[in-house]
């Protein structure tokens, strides 16, 4: 299941003990691999820091039909939970996460959880072994560890709303209009963007995988797309759900394996055929 961004930061939370506890703020994802490692809440006058971190292992379900969130965790054991004041942005909270000592038990439970889909997963690390070091090294170690390779790569999904894309040529194509998360995977998926005045506020689907760098500095995102192929690309529809057709089409358009198969390889759509010789030196770049 795909859901907009938006979407989800509008659905109430519920912890074990109580219902309606506050909402979604913001998610952090990391950058080289577009999975959301954290879920920034904002739990209201209830909590000492306006918004607090919890991990995404830590959800039990989603109702889109009921537009709730239900989390793992009491009141209190939230209150647990590293947070952060109204006056910092998200950015700077994930900045400080790069120095932040973790309490113990969120810490260890990151280090030692692997992260597959919005639910409960307690698969060990490999890059974890508890036969080589004392628990006490163990437990010092991981955090260390959590902590440099989580947070150094931390960007917040509020702030990429109206960053430039930049084809692969880094001639402007739009901006991030919206967001899609994939439910399954708990992955940031998609962009979608809209390519403005250029060509009529044409709303467009960008996949993660299609992205070669965010700088936040000049709050641009380069693509390894081109221009001219973004101008023929399928529109994209608010209104409907993404569904695997659309998604197939896509990925054969650009010619780009289908990321919900790991083994497949680059797929050379219908448009693409007729142009194979002249773009081979592209396609064996990965440039569409």
């Amino acid at each position: 299941m795909k859901l907009s961004y938006d979407a989800i930061k509008s659905f109430k939370i519920n912890s074990i003990d109580e219902k309606n506890i506050g909402k979604i703020d913001d998610f952090l994802f990391n950058d080289l691999t577009y999975e959301i490692k954290h879920l920034v809440l904002r739990c209201g006058n209830w909590l000492t820091g306006d918004y607090v971190l919890v991990r995404p292992s830590n959800l039990i379900a989603i109702h889109p039909e009921r537009r709730e969130i239900d989390i793992g965790l009491t009141k209190i054991e939230i209150e647990a939970h590293p947070s952060r004041s109204s006056a910092e942005t998200a950015s700077d909270f994930a900045k400080t996460l790069k120095d932040l000592r973790f309490s113990r038990d969120y810490a260890l439970s990151n280090a030692y959880t692997a992260f597959a889909g919005w639910g409960h997963v307690s698969t060990p690390l490999r890059d974890y072994s508890p036969d080589l070091t004392s628990f006490e090294e163990r437990t010092n170690d991981s955090i260390e560890q959590f902590s440099f390779r989580d947070s150094n790569h931390l960007r917040s999904c509020e702030e990429l709303s109206g960053y430039k894309l930049l084809d692969y040529n880094r001639k402007e194509v739009g901006n991030v209009d919206e967001l899609i998360l994939d439910i399954a995977s708990g992955k940031l998926q998609y962009l979608v963007a809209n390519t403005g005045s250029w060509l009529k506020n044409k709303l467009f689907l960008v996949s993660t995988d299609w992205i070669n760098r965010i700088d936040a500095g000049t709050h641009t995102i380069e693509l390894s797309l081109k221009k001219d192929r973004i101008e023929e690309c399928p529109h994209y529809e608010q209104s409907a759900p993404i569904n695997a057709n659309q998604e197939t089409i896509l990925h054969d358009f650009y010619g780009r394996p289908y990321y919900w198969r790991a083994s497949s390889t680059y797929n050379i759509g219908k448009q693409d055929r007729s142009n194979v010789q002249k773009n081979k030196k592209e396609k064996q770049q990965h440039v569409y």
